[in-house]
């Protein structure tokens, strides 16, 4: 895992398979077959109320280039410090700015601060 800091509401987090061996130890046999990158901006108090998701699938002969990308992002209200709603959007592939609701979760989901 990398976290990268984008700036102080937002933050990047790249999630890679671990790495096979070192040295001698090395599987080169080894292939990338995905990665997903989260990005997530925060609200007050340090509260996240939306995190960015790239899901990048790769052909197994060309690890230096994704063969898809699927974007989704997470929504979350919050009623004071508990999250009441969690929404899940896929982006449109049809529209570059238009985002479909694919998964609405409407329990109480308890979250410490």
């Amino acid at each position: 895992m990398r976290r990268v800091w984008l700036h102080s509401r937002y933050s990047v987090i790249i999630f890679l398979k671990p790495i096979f061996g070192l040295g001698d130890d090395f599987d080169n046999t080894y292939t990338l077959d995905y990665k997903e990158t989260f990005i997530y901006e925060y609200g007050e108090g340090a509260s996240i109320v939306n995190v960015r998701s790239f899901y990048d699938t790769f052909a197994p002969d060309d690890a230096q280039n994704y063969e898809t990308r699927t974007l989704y992002k997470y929504e979350y209200v919050y009623d004071g410090k508990r999250i009441m709603k969690n929404r899940i959007y896929q982006v449109n592939n049809h529209s570059e700015s238009s985002w479909d609701l694919i998964n609405e979760r409407g329990t109480r989901i308890p979250v410490v601060l």
